[in-house]
């Protein structure tokens, strides 16, 4: 199937979407909680956005029970969005995510908004898998980071090929990190651009 952003073997939401944190099952609910407080402590324990960033990827990466967590940055003068963080992945692995606005799934997300759950990488082309991590069939979930209407960003996992049903509650907690975090990668990217001017 096809929806939102047109790509295949792709499913589109927009968030906020349902509670902040599953309802219907009492211990994901819990280790979801547990998940925000932990990261809300990381964001808030450090003004070194680098410091805490790549801890909370590693928080949601294992909440989701996912093998990779990436945040990636959005440059829009340049007209790309680039791996920033990469939990599970090497630094050579974070450099070749790099896509153009609307490029793959990635660029696709941080160009139009909606978020992309596709539940078979491999029955979808626009997964492009540059940093070569993927070597079999995967799930995988990308959501806008937005600031007021500002995309910054997007944070995507994946991981083992799990029931579409699974996959929708994931995105929607990661609709709500993404949220959460929103203030704290803006101050990255400022950080980021005032080093690069």
């Amino acid at each position: 199937p096809a929806a939102g952003n047109g790509i295949p073997g792709y499913y589109g939401s927009h968030f906020p979407q349902g509670p902040p944190v599953n309802a219907t099952n009492p211990q994901l609910r819990d280790l979801e909680m547990d998940a925000l407080n932990r990261i809300a402590a990381a964001i808030a324990e450090t003004a070194d956005m680098a410091k805490a960033l790549p801890q909370v990827l590693e928080i949601l990466g294992n909440t989701l029970g996912m093998r990779y967590a990436t945040l990636a940055l959005l440059n829009s003068s340049a007209g790309d969005i680039s791996i920033d963080f990469g939990h599970g992945l090497t630094d050579e692995q974070v450099r070749r995510g790099h896509y153009h606005l609307g490029e793959g799934v990635v660029g696709k997300v941080a160009a139009s908004g909606p978020a992309a759950i596709v539940p078979s990488i491999a029955a979808c082309p626009d997964f492009l898998n540059k940093t070569g991590i993927r070597s079999q069939d995967a799930s995988f979930i990308c959501v806008p980071v937005i600031l007021g209407k500002e995309t910054l960003g997007t944070i995507s996992v994946d991981g083992d090929c799990r029931p579409e049903e699974d996959l929708q509650d994931d995105a929607r907690f990661l609709g709500v990190v993404a949220a959460m975090l929103g203030q704290a990668i803006k101050t990255r990217l400022l950080l980021r651009d005032s080093q690069e001017t």
